[in-house]
């Protein structure tokens, strides 16, 4: 899950990710990689890939002068209207 783990943090802000992409980076199934990924981590792979975004944008909120609307687009979130409430 290492390396499935490593494409979902590459590719935060992409925003065609799906649940495939990572699964062909990774030579398995889509629903091989969300069974082995809830299994192994406890989470599904887009409530990880939420919560790693709503850590980077935390990170770079606490560390950076950024804008808040400008964090949000770098973490993912197209929509600041999508990005306030989660924050």
């Amino acid at each position: 899950m290492r390396d499935a783990c490593q494409y979902i943090s590459d590719h935060l802000a992409d925003s065609h990710f799906d649940i495939a992409s990572v699964a062909q980076h990774v030579c398995l199934s889509p629903s091989r990689l969300s069974h082995l990924f809830r299994q192994q981590l406890g989470v599904s792979v887009l409530g990880w890939r939420e919560d790693q975004r709503i850590s980077q944008a935390k990170l770079l909120l606490s560390t950076t002068r950024m804008p808040i609307a400008t964090v949000g687009r770098n973490v993912g979130f197209e929509e600041s209207a999508l990005f306030f409430p989660r924050v």
